[in-house]
């Protein structure tokens, strides 16, 4: 009989759970982070984002600002779709984010402050990577 002693629980949920309803947020290896309409409109509509990252705790935030900020990463519209993207590869070359592959956010929140928080260690890969 086999027995699983050295088991690793699969943290993900399945690509349809949330894509129409719930904060849907992933990133690519380019640095492109994509968030649904859902997510966009939960951070009030923002024109622009400043991107920050809790190195400690690892855990990306997105905070809304204006687009003549300094710091801002414009928020785009994607064409064919309702989502969102966020150019945001100088930010994850900095801080060594590089995911192999497309990644989601399984616990994308948005806090009283109107931050939302991604932490990298909730990540799930959802596409199979470079072809």
């Amino acid at each position: 009989m086999y027995t699983l002693k050295h088991r690793t629980t699969f943290r993900g949920r399945p690509n349809n759970a949330v894509r129409s309803e719930g904060l849907r947020v992933t990133v690519n290896s380019r640095g492109s982070i994509y968030i649904n309409n859902i997510s966009w409109q939960a951070l009030g509509c923002p024109e622009a984002v400043e991107l920050m990252f809790d190195q400690g705790r690892r855990v990306i935030g997105l905070k809304p600002v204006d687009a003549w900020q300094p710091n801002s990463f414009p928020v785009r519209h994607k064409t064919q779709s309702t989502g969102k993207v966020i150019h945001a590869n100088p930010f994850c070359v900095h801080f060594a984010i590089r995911p192999l592959r497309t990644a989601i956010f399984n616990q994308a929140h948005i806090d009283e402050d109107g931050v939302m928080s991604l932490p990298l260690d909730s990540i799930t890969a959802v596409s199979t990577g470079s072809r």
